[in-house]
């Protein structure tokens, strides 16, 4: 019997590289190895999205950035609300140990489900619409011509303050 198994097993390990050894297909055309192939482009990263993650994601404005309101606004649900209970009915874990705890885990929730995002978004998963990063950009070009012409009224107001001084001998 034991004879009987081990030809058996011998028999279908040969007859399965020899299957497998052959890249010829059905209609005889030869397939090419992967190697060849083009590999997949790397993920396109939104690194102003990715940024805004790392720094206030806990509170779910990434979200709000692509366009997400509900899932934002649960986000900041879930980090603000608990410590506003905390702080209105002044509830210590000794006092109450059970809605601290379960206050402190859907907190503990909303910082988790951000550095969930922020991997989604190293690996390409979430980005802004094209629509949103030219808003974005807008916002930011809009802020940066107001400082610029706040630091030009500056300038203008020192060159003035001077000039009012240089008038007087002493």
């Amino acid at each position: 019997m034991k004879k009987l198994l081990f030809s058996f097993f011998l028999l279908l390990s040969f007859s399965t590289v020899i299957y497998a050894s052959f890249p010829i297909t059905e209609d005889k055309t030869i397939i090419e190895s992967s190697i060849n192939q083009p590999e997949e482009s790397a993920p396109k990263i939104d690194w102003g999205l990715f940024a805004a993650c790392l720094l206030v994601g806990h509170f779910g404005m990434h979200r709000f950035m692509i366009g997400d309101n509900t899932n934002g606004t649960i986000m900041l649900a879930c980090r603000v609300i608990p410590f506003l209970i905390l702080l209105i009915t002044s509830i210590s874990i000794t006092s109450a140990p059970v809605l601290a705890g379960i206050l402190l885990g859907i907190s503990i929730g909303g910082f988790i489900w951000g550095a969930i995002d922020l991997i989604a978004i190293l690996r390409g998963k979430m980005s802004r619409s094209a629509k949103q990063k030219a808003k974005h950009a807008a916002v930011l070009s809009s802020y940066n011509s107001f400082a610029k012409e706040m630091q030009l009224q500056k300038e203008k107001a020192r060159k003035r303050l001077t000039n009012i001084g240089a008038d007087r001998p002493w």
